[in-house]
């Protein structure tokens, strides 16, 4: 969590300064963005797979649950 807190905090102190080298200021917030989404992305991703790989269909309602045997 330290390492992702001072990546995010790194992004944005590092962005004016790249104002200087004529890249737009709202690159900071891009690669941000895209940090979020390929993180996010791995655990959907993940998950899915494992769904896939126990073979348990994923139930639509709980009232269709079946009950186990008393």
């Amino acid at each position: 969590m330290l390492i992702a807190a001072g990546f995010f905090g790194v992004i944005p102190a590092g962005g004016t300064k790249l104002q200087l080298l004529q890249i737009h200021r709202t690159f900071p917030e891009l690669i941000q963005g895209l940090a979020l989404l390929f993180i996010a992305g791995q655990m959907v991703t993940r998950h899915l797979l494992t769904r896939l790989a126990t073979g348990r269909p994923k139930p639509s309602k709980p009232s269709e649950e079946v009950a186990p045997d008393a």
